[in-house]
């Protein structure tokens, strides 16, 4: 291969990265699931575990279980515009009960400024999903924080990572 076809194809290899789309370039953060919080601990009997290495999951296998609630803040250093992505990889592992979640933003006061419609898997035991969503604030603030809650149903269903971007 000549010079100039390797130039020709490091160049290629180089727009191709930097060809990332904004939301993926900068800005957003990640958290996983063993980073996410239980809000309703006190019914959850036995309580949620890490069924899998950075997964939060429910405790029991009855699919008929309480819901379990959960709430996964994602801190960011980057105002990310006026619309707000949202993203939670959830396991629904029951037939009867779907697991719901909302991406929220608070502002400094911590009051609910904007919320996503209910991100819902279908109630079929569906696995894993990808639950997306989005809001649009304004104006943008980069005090604004975010979170995901969610409530996941029985039977050991889970909460994987979530995303804002």
């Amino acid at each position: 291969m000549d010079m100039k076809k390797l130039v020709s194809l490091g160049l290629l290899t180089f727009v191709g990265a930097v060809g990332l789309t904004p939301s993926d370039a900068i800005g957003g953060s990640v958290a996983v699931g063993s980073n996410c919080h239980v809000y309703n601990y006190q019914f959850s009997s036995p309580p949620a575990y890490l069924r899998h290495t950075n997964a939060l999951s429910h405790g029991l296998y009855d699919e008929s279980a309480q819901l379990l609630g959960v709430t996964c803040l994602l801190p960011t250093e980057n105002t990310l515009g006026t619309t707000v992505n949202f993203r939670a990889r959830v396991f629904d592992n029951s037939t009867t009960t779907a697991a719901t979640c909302y991406g929220v933003v608070y502002n400094q006061d911590s009051s609910t400024v904007a919320t996503t419609s209910a991100l819902t898997t279908s109630v079929s035991g569906t696995g894993t999903t990808n639950l997306t969503g989005s809001v649009t604030v304004s104006p943008q603030f980069s005090s604004y924080t975010y979170g995901i809650n969610c409530t996941l149903p029985g039977n050991q269903s889970a909460i994987y990572s979530v995303r804002v971007y």
